[in-house]
C-alpha cells in the first residue's frame, strides 16, 4: 500500500486572470496582463506547463518567464510543506504591450495569479 499525502490543490479547472501593471514616465514601467488555466490532472508526477496563447507578438521568453513564476510558486509551497499536487497550468490569453515588457513582471504576475487561484479555490485532498 502506498504512502498517502495530503495536498492543498485545486479540484476543478479554473481560469485565473492577472493584471500586474505599473506605467510611469520615470522608466520603472511594466505591463503583464494574462490568464492562466489550472487543470487538475492524474498520472502526472508534478506541475506541468504549456503555452496555448496565440498573441502575434508573444515571444518565447515571455512564456518562459510565466512558467518560471508558476514554478517558483510551486517551489515556495513545497518549501512551506504545502505541496500543490498534480496540475497542468496553461497560459491561455495574454495582452502584449510593445514598450513595457519586463521578464520579472511576468514572473511575479504568474506567481501572484497562482497565489490568487489557490487562495480562492484550494481544497485539501489525500493522494497516494
Amino acid at each position: 500500500m502506498g504512502l498517502i499525502m495530503r495536498v492543498a490543490t485545486v479540484t476543478h479547472e479554473l481560469q485565473q486572470p492577472i493584471r500586474h501593471v505599473n506605467q510611469m514616465a520615470s522608466g520603472g514601467s511594466y505591463y503583464a496582463v494574462f490568464t492562466l488555466r489550472l487543470t487538475p490532472v492524474h498520472n502526472v508526477p508534478a506541475v506541468t506547463f504549456s503555452c496555448e496563447a496565440t498573441a502575434p507578438d508573444l515571444e518565447s521568453w515571455i512564456a518562459a518567464a510565466v512558467e518560471s513564476g508558476v514554478r517558483e510558486f510551486v517551489s515556495a509551497r513545497e518549501r512551506d510543506g504545502r505541496p500543490v499536487g498534480c496540475l497542468h497550468v496553461s497560459l491561455i490569453d495574454i495582452l502584449i504591450h510593445p514598450a513595457d515588457l519586463k521578464e520579472l513582471a511576468f514572473m511575479r504576475a504568474a506567481a501572484m495569479a497562482m497565489a490568487q487561484a489557490f487562495e480562492a479555490h484550494e481544497t485539501l485532498v489525500d493522494v497516494a
